[in-house]
């Protein structure tokens, strides 16, 4: 799924970005936390974040990466948990979430306190 295709925005992403208001990404590799997990999911479209590419290269067939990406942007909430989303939606949310780019690594960082929508008066 290419959000850049979308004349608008799911109502249920931009609910999502609202929540994540103010936190701090940083563009890294995916990689592997053991040898049984094979990939995480763009929060947004669900896109596959791995390292299909990387590890088996002969199914490379086209400069595309067709939803499989092995970098994208990460935020770490305070319990370790990582966020990830990938280039298209993190391009098409960041301004609706007022997302930072880090240069150090996300575990230093972390996503604020998510305030609850009804608090926040929109």
């Amino acid at each position: 799924m290419d959000v850049r295709n979308f004349s608008q925005l799911p109502n249920h992403w931009i609910r999502l970005a609202n929540l994540m208001t103010g936190a701090s990404f940083q563009w890294t590799e995916w990689v592997r936390q053991s040898e049984e997990w094979t990939h995480d999911h763009c929060t947004f479209c669900w896109a596959c974040i791995c390292d299909q590419r990387k590890r088996h290269p002969e199914q490379q067939s086209s400069l595309r990466e067709g939803g499989r990406y092995q970098h994208a942007f990460l935020a770490v909430d305070l319990e370790g948990s990582p966020t990830w989303v990938c280039r298209s939606c993190f391009k098409a949310l960041r301004a609706v979430g007022n997302w930072h780019i880090l240069k150090r690594s996300p575990s230093e960082f972390a996503l604020p306190e998510p305030v609850p929508l009804s608090l926040r008066g929109h």
